[in-house]
């Protein structure tokens, strides 16, 4: 997409439909195929992202209570 298009353009429409573009959706959605195969086949790797998710929340909730 040529720098400065905005998101509806017809420049921003004609690229979605070119080979590259089509080519980095297969690669965006074979990532995300294969971190979700990691996730299944690991499930302590699953529970160490749920804690450091959890982790991660409480502080930005602290974080935003003392700003209050």
């Amino acid at each position: 997409v040529p720098e400065g298009s905005a998101s509806h353009s017809q420049a921003n429409l004609d690229w979605g439909k070119s080979d590259e573009a089509h080519k980095a959706i297969g690669y965006g959605a074979e990532i995300l195929a294969y971190t979700a195969a990691d996730l299944i086949c690991d499930p302590e790797l699953l529970r160490e992202i749920q804690e450091e998710f959890q982790h991660r929340l409480q502080e930005e909730r602290t974080q935003q209570e003392e700003k209050l």
